[in-house]
């Protein structure tokens, strides 16, 4: 996994990546995920739709983002 920085994290405690999945039932590509960790455990793997504003809280997006175009909702 490659990723870019969004937002530089505030410490290496918490930090958040946005990264693409496949799903495996309908396989449908470039589904967005929103990972969050905490203390090197992980918190929380929600999926999203890629906004403006989700990429404006996170870290880190993955470099996928880039192949797309980087297309996202204003929100």
């Amino acid at each position: 996994m490659v990723t870019f920085i969004v937002n530089e994290p505030d410490g290496i405690n918490c930090i958040s990546i946005i990264e693409t999945w496949e799903c495996p039932n309908c396989n449908v590509p470039y589904n967005w995920v929103l990972i969050k960790i905490e203390n090197s455990k992980i918190l929380s793997i929600e999926t999203i739709e890629l906004s403006v504003s989700v990429i404006r809280t996170s870290n880190y997006i993955s470099e996928d983002c880039g192949y797309l175009g980087w297309v996202v909702n204003e929100s």
